[in-house]
């Protein structure tokens, strides 16, 4: 039984299935080179932002800034978008949001909340 085994694995492949063998096989390696090419990517783009870095300057963080409210203003709400910082502020008007550069300390914007669009 064993010496059987032995002349099927060592028969020809019939010349149809050596066709689609060899198919499969460039098939694996196209494969196999798209997968290498997108791995080499994805570590190049990894490597390049490690290097160039998306952290603001250090000379922009150790200045202080300061920001300047009206008199009897509090300080409800604060988030930070990048080199952005928004507050929501409550006076005697009402309730708004104030959007300041932090480079900068400048006001870059002003949103009145409440009321209707058109009144001021």
């Amino acid at each position: 039984m064993q010496g059987e085994d032995e002349k099927d694995a060592e028969k020809p492949l019939d010349p149809a299935v050596e066709r689609l063998r060899r198919k499969m096989v460039a098939l694996l390696a196209v494969s196999l080179g798209f997968l290498f090419l997108a791995l080499m990517t994805v570590l190049g783009v990894i490597i390049y932002r490690t290097q160039t870095g998306d952290a603001p300057p250090a000379d922009r963080l150790q200045a202080p800034v300061s920001i300047a409210l009206e008199a009897g203003a509090r300080v409800t709400e604060t988030d930070l978008d990048g080199d952005r910082l928004a507050i929501r502020i409550e006076d005697a008007s009402g309730s708004r949001i104030l959007v300041y550069s932090i480079a900068t300390g400048d006001r870059i914007a002003e949103f009145k909340l409440g009321g209707s669009a058109g009144a001021e």
